[in-house]
């Protein structure tokens, strides 16, 4: 039995899955275990998930200099479907969820600049790469520099090239440049 035409046919497919439970391995093993502990900056954050618990919803957090507001209520949500509680670990696996999240979009982006071998590499690295793993431990959101990242790939080759994608984001009203 020749398996030639099943990897021509299927491998790609096999590869993003290999390369998907590898990042998923190295960005969820050990999440409650490392690091041991918190920074202040992180006690600061529970305690604005925990006025957000009690119904003291902000959009801006002074006790947290007003920056990743939605970091509250995600892990609030976190909290609440993982059972983890207002904890440390809470704010680790919501962002790692997030860091998680936002791999896709680092692959499209590699993908669009020098095709799909680039795409997996770059999904690879960032999947396994030190920065972003030590963002999501330290529960800090590596998202906001994906999402530029692929907004900026958006707004220079598919927003220009692409009319579902400009009539799409005309339609969204969040990007105007005409």
């Amino acid at each position: 039995m020749d398996v030639r035409p099943f990897f021509q046919r299927y491998g790609w497919i096999i590869l993003l899955i290999v390369a998907t439970a590898l990042v998923f391995f190295f960005r969820f093993y050990q999440t409650t275990t490392i690091p041991p502990e918190p920074f202040s900056d992180h006690a600061e954050k529970i305690l604005d998930v925990y006025d957000v618990s009690q119904g003291q919803t902000h959009i801006f957090f002074i006790r947290n200099t007003g920056r990743e507001a939605f970091q509250m209520y995600w892990t609030l949500l976190i909290s609440w479907i993982f059972r983890t509680g207002l904890s440390f670990l809470s704010l680790k696996l919501g962002t790692a969820i997030l860091g998680f999240l936002t791999l896709p979009f680092i692959y499209l982006l590699g993908e669009e600049i020098g095709g799909r071998r680039v795409g997996l590499f770059a999904f690879i690295m960032a999947g396994i790469g030190v920065f972003f793993w030590e963002s999501a431990c330290m529960a800090t959101v590596p998202f906001a520099l994906c999402h530029w990242l692929f907004s900026l790939r958006l707004c220079c080759t598919g927003f220009m090239t692409n009319p579902k994608a400009r009539a799409g984001i005309h339609s969204s009203g969040s990007c105007c440049l005409d």
